[in-house]
């Protein structure tokens, strides 16, 4: 019994003493995006919101979504559906890393030309969506 108790003791001394403070527990919705780091191609981003997956080329600004196939015949259950290609202008594409992809938490989805700082929004239904810029205030 008396070892019993000595152990009780000694184990919510030690819980009591951990060094990982309540406060860093933070339940708080955080934002997922794309990285800029790295030389890679492509990059997979979830939406934990809306249980879609979106893919990136981050060299040309192509944005994918992972759809059922309509086609019984492929043979596959899920494919890339690409979303309408950014309105990017006269803006240089070379072959590096120009896009990144930002999932704010809400509907929206953005993308940034990520050396000029122009940024889309992705707009519309199903059935009709757009980039529209986002203008910035001065």
């Amino acid at each position: 019994m008396k070892l019993l108790m000595t152990t009780a003791i000694a184990t919510m001394c030690v819980l009591s003493s951990s060094t990982v403070p309540a406060q860093d527990r933070c339940d708080c919705h955080t934002f997922d995006r794309t990285s800029t780091i790295g030389d890679a191609r492509y990059e997979v981003l979830p939406d934990r919101d809306r249980y879609e997956t979106y893919k990136l080329d981050r060299v040309t600004g192509e944005v994918s979504r992972l759809r059922r196939s309509s086609s019984r015949f492929s043979g596959q259950p899920t494919v890339w559906k690409a979303l309408p290609l950014p309105p990017v202008g006269d803006q240089p594409l070379v072959n590096r890393v120009n896009y990144q992809l930002i999932l704010n938490g809400d509907p929206t989805l953005l993308l940034m030309q990520i050396h000029t700082g122009t940024t889309w929004r992705l707009r519309g239904a199903v059935s009709d969506l757009r980039w529209e810029e986002v203008a910035i205030e001065k």
